[in-house]
């Protein structure tokens, strides 16, 4: 009987043993899944920010382009315009010039 105490005893510190190396283990794993959740918080968080940064620098070029377009818009309403004046101009001044020939000629 003796034996069998003393088998059972060392089979408890044993057990024991086995039971504090697990409750170390869980600590040390819960320690890594908190720093875990912790980094990922602070990723979530820049991810947010960067997100933030990147919508408003898509705003200013979607600004900018439109600012682009219209700026080219009336530049090219400049160019047609310049260019009927020109026409305009030159066809006046052709019949001008045939008025003053019709007029030396005669």
């Amino acid at each position: 009987m003796e034996r069998d105490a003393e088998a059972t005893g060392q089979k408890l510190g044993l057990t024991q043993e086995k039971l504090i190396a697990s409750e170390n283990d869980r600590t040390a794993s819960h320690k890594s899944l908190e720093k875990a959740l912790a980094e990922l918080s602070q990723v979530s968080q820049r991810l947010l920010e960067t997100d933030k940064v990147f919508q408003e620098a898509r705003q200013k070029y979607e600004d900018d382009i439109a600012l682009h377009v219209m700026h080219y818009e009336a530049l090219k309403t400049r160019a047609d315009l310049t260019n009927k004046l020109l026409e305009d101009t030159r066809k006046t001044m052709l019949e001008r010039a045939k008025e003053i020939q019709s007029s030396i000629a005669a």
